[in-house]
């Protein structure tokens, strides 16, 4: 049974990142392991996520930043529109990724940039909302 934190928590969700593929991992998730569809609305996105020290864009440079350092490029490719949903441009989500090169080095920052290349020219994304 979902609770009002669960209510939260997907609130939040729909908002960053309503309309994408995420909505599937969860239903896949839920389908394998409710448990672990709680743990991710009531805990990251109610508990973590709500907690307003930061604000949603700082913690979305640090969400892109982290993919691209471990290399998750389906979770890296959710976390991109998110980022433009929160009004980050195309060349500032780049910019982001391009900083990573230093730290985590080429091949990583080379993938999560052939990922966002793809998601301007095949899916049609514009260049930000800015």
């Amino acid at each position: 049974m979902k609770n009002n934190k669960f209510a939260k928590g997907y609130a939040l969700f729909q908002k960053l990142h309503g309309g994408l593929t995420a909505e599937k991992v969860v239903d896949d998730i839920s389908a394998i392991s409710p448990e672990l569809s709680h743990y991710t609305m009531e805990w990251i996105f109610a508990d973590l996520y709500s907690n307003e020290t930061i604000d949603m864009k700082l913690r979305e440079v640090s969400n892109l930043s982290s993919l691209v350092a471990i290399g998750a490029l389906p979770q890296l490719r959710n976390h991109i529109y998110s980022a433009l949903k929160l009004g980050f441009t195309i060349e500032e989500v780049k910019q982001i990724i391009l900083n990573n090169i230093i730290i985590v080095g080429f091949p990583k920052v080379v993938n999560a940039l052939m990922l966002l290349k793809s998601i301007v020219e095949k899916e049609g994304v514009n260049s930000g909302a800015k």
